[in-house]
């Protein structure tokens, strides 16, 4: 029987399309067969072989879809002998393509002679292949062949069977050296002035050792040179290994100084041992039928460390932590130069064979498909205090989760959200907006419900434009106050103007002052000087006052145009605070505003004109131009009309006129 089980297959459910992942069909002459799954299903009569990596079967795959561990069972009736000629050709084909040879057709020579060929083949290179025949070549001239051409320059006639090894030599030029396992320890030959630099070339070396067996070695000593000067020696081992993992096969590289106590030069370096190993283990207890395998491969140093470069391993390991003790691997694990210019100097590929899972590339660029987990959690940091990290990219949607999803910090189209931390979010400096005036709390469809501030706090505008401070239970401005509930934007205010306050259209604008168990009151207070060193009020200094402004053709009055004025009507002191009240009103058909009234601090009120009673004018300029009238004025006596004498009425005229000369409102 005949297998062939390099790579994996992937077959797919309903379809009779096979693809292969490190195989080699073609070179090995695969044209027929049964497959083999590793899987639940059906065998698969092989109907063709397309290249090294794909074919077509004859049925259906009726399993799973999936990649899997294959045979393929070439053996067909009375063909196996021809299988057998494949292989050895598939390794001679194999060993010609690394040497840049590939011949353009193999087979009998009926073959050959079934070929057409011309002028414009010239070159065309033929295996002559079959059972029994010793392989050859031949190449087409452009008009006839010429040959054979032997693959190989001879046999190896000198080499022959003996203890512990088998020759087959089924075919001459290219016989295969078996070695059963029965090994003799090779020593070197002191006496040797040069070594033979002819490479020998095994081919299907078995190498077989009894289970747990480790007294079982193959050494193969050689002497490797730097120019004239021996400073390694070289020796390749199959050992066994008697431990609770026992080897199924295991092959160690060593270069090591052996000494002068075994014949080799002796070297002038400390001594030195470096090492590959490549081991394949499995439980002791483990048949061979519960492929509970394990694969080891290691390069490692056992020199002592003397820096970070001296003492280096490469450990990929399935089962164990390694065949060394933890001692000799304390220096560099894995070492990767740049020298050999390699754009990515570690890459860890997805089933697929093209899909990145992991890679690191020449100037240190770490990327990776999958998460970036501690082996604990919160037992690992992203950098350190003395070597942070510069920046930090997330993809759109991205999240900072906290704590298992205590506090999240995510994005969503263009906005930085901030979600769970139950007792809020404590920020020690200042949040900044990046651009002056390019940022805002909230918007208008996701307002904060709350603002809260400390004692003292400030919420500064326009940078100390307008500035709102707590102090002491009040809020105090350094700017003026607008409320606006109209709808358009409101004409500037007079100069001075500290609070503003309007409307929408149609509807008055109120101050309401509410007082409970007591008088409400608007207080207008002056003092002369400035707010840090007040001066007492001067005669005629107006204390405060309610003014009204109006609205012209084009605009508002310049000044006010009606009012009533506060002043002072005498000068301040601390025992001295005479007042009166000027009533202002702007005539008709003028602009300019005058005092029509006057309550004045003696009690007196002063009217420009005259006092009307309901528009009728009761008291107005006084009447002058009287004289006094002679006699003696009587308004006490009571006179009949009928009887009153003239005397008698003068009399009381002379006593009114008195009396409305008393009273201003006629005089001389």
């Amino acid at each position: 029987m005949s297998i062939y089980t390099t790579g994996t297959v992937t077959v797919s459910n309903g379809s009779a399309a096979f693809v292969g992942t490190g195989t080699a069909w073609a070179v090995a002459l695969v044209a027929g067969g049964t497959l083999y799954v590793e899987a639940p299903g059906n065998p698969m009569p092989i109907a063709s072989i397309t290249d090294d990596t794909h074919g077509t079967s004859a049925v259906v795959w009726t399993g799973t879809s999936g990649t899997y561990n294959y045979a393929i069972d070439r053996d067909t009736s009375g063909a196996a002998s021809m299988v057998d000629v494949y292989d050895r050709m598939s390794r001679i084909l194999v060993t010609l393509s690394l040497a840049g040879i590939h011949p353009d057709a193999s087979g009998s020579l009926a073959d050959r002679a079934a070929i057409s060929l011309g002028v414009g083949d010239k070159g065309f290179l033929f295996l002559h292949a079959e059972i029994s025949v010793a392989f050859a070549f031949y190449r087409w001239t452009g008009t006839a062949w010429e040959g054979p051409f032997p693959v190989t320059a001879g046999g190896l006639s000198t080499v022959a069977s003996g203890v512990g090894i088998d020759i087959d030599i089924t075919n001459p030029s290219i016989p295969v050296v078996k070695l059963d396992g029965t090994f003799q320890k090779l020593q070197y030959d002191a006496t040797l002035s040069a070594f033979d630099d002819t490479p020998l070339y095994l081919e299907n070396l078995d190498m077989q050792t009894a289970v747990g067996d480790a007294g079982q070695q193959m050494v193969v000593y050689g002497e490797a040179h730097n120019q004239s000067v021996v400073n390694a020696d070289f020796r390749l081992i199959h050992h066994g290994v008697t431990a609770t993992l026992i080897d199924s096969g295991a092959m160690r590289a060593v270069a090591q100084q052996l000494g002068t106590s075994l014949g080799f030069t002796a070297n002038t370096q400390a001594a030195h041992l470096r090492a590959g190993e490549f081991q394949v283990l499995r439980g002791a207890g483990v048949p061979d039928g519960g492929k509970s395998w394990a694969v080891e491969i290691g390069v490692h140093s056992q020199v002592a460390q003397a820096s970070p470069y001296t003492n280096m391993g490469i450990y990929l390991a399935s089962s164990h932590t390694g065949w060394l003790s933890s001692g000799v691997r304390n220096g560099t694990g894995i070492l990767i130069t740049g020298e050999d210019g390699w754009t990515h100097a570690l890459t860890y590929l997805d089933v697929d064979g093209t899909t990145v899972l992991f890679d690191v590339d020449q100037n240190g660029v770490l990327q990776t498909k999958g998460a970036l987990l501690p082996t604990v959690s919160g037992a690992a940091a992203l950098g350190s205090a003395s070597k942070p990290w510069s920046d930090i990219y997330l993809k759109g949607n991205g999240t900072l989760n906290f704590g298992n999803g205590d506090v999240l910090i995510s994005e969503f189209a263009n906005s930085l959200n901030f979600t769970g931390a139950a007792n809020g979010f404590a920020f020690e400096t200042a949040v900044i907006p990046t651009t002056n005036g390019g940022a805002i709390l909230g918007s208008p469809s996701l307002a904060w419900s709350s603002l809260a501030l400390a004692s003292g706090a400030v919420i500064d505008l326009g940078n100390s434009n307008y500035k709102l401070t707590h102090s002491a239970g009040a809020l105090s401005a350094n700017g003026k106050f607008l409320v606006n509930l109209n709808a358009a934007a409101l004409p500037a205010p007079s100069t001075g103007t500290v609070l503003h306050l309007a409307a929408v259209d149609g509807t008055s604008t109120r101050l309401t002052i509410d007082s409970f168990a007591n008088a409400g009151n608007v207080v207008q207070r002056r003092a002369n000087n400035t707010a840090a060193s007040p001066s007492a009020l001067a005669f005629g200094d107006a204390i405060g006052g309610l003014v009204g402004f109006g609205y012209g053709a084009t605009g508002y009055s310049a000044g006010s145009r009606v009012g009533l004025t506060l002043y002072a009507d005498e000068a301040w002191t601390d025992t001295a605070h005479g007042t009166r009240i000027d009533v202002i009103t702007t005539p008709h058909g003028s602009t300019t505003p005058r005092v029509t009234a006057s309550h004045k601090s003696d009690g007196t009120f002063d009217v420009l004109t005259a006092l009307s009673v309901n528009g009728t004018k009761v008291v107005g300029a006084r009447d002058t131009g009287w004289t006094a009238m002679t006699g003696s004025a009587d308004k006490a006596t009571a006179y009949a009309t009928s009887t009153v004498t003239l005397a008698q009425l003068a009399g009381r005229v002379m006593a009114l006129q008195a009396a409305l000369n008393t009273h201003g409102l006629i005089g001389a």
